[in-house]
């Protein structure tokens, strides 16, 4: 009912709109401080952090290895990615320039 995290699973067909529109959504809910972004087609991961009571919304936290984690801030939470996509397959490793 009011939630402070929500975690998302992209797909290839809803990422754009998970991205854009229901990120607008998720951000007019006045309990929510993070939105977490997970990739269904490549290993990665990313949190959208609120950090000011001015509605101001950052990227603090990503990654895009299997060594690589996120940290989930409200819940005092780190999650790795190889945790995360152990079961998976057919996933592709994407690194990202640095």
């Amino acid at each position: 009912m009011n939630p402070v995290v929500i975690i998302e699973i992209l797909s290839k067909t809803t990422e754009a709109y998970d991205r854009g529109d229901k990120f607008a959504l998720y951000r007019s809910i006045p309990s929510l401080r993070e939105y977490v972004m997970i990739s269904s087609t490549s290993i990665r991961a990313e949190v959208m952090r609120k950090e000011s009571d001015l509605g101001l919304w950052f990227l603090l936290s990503e990654a895009d290895t299997l060594e690589g984690s996120i940290q989930i801030k409200n819940i005092d939470l780190e999650l790795s990615l190889s945790d995360i996509y152990e079961e998976t397959e057919g996933i592709i490793n994407i690194e990202l320039p640095a």
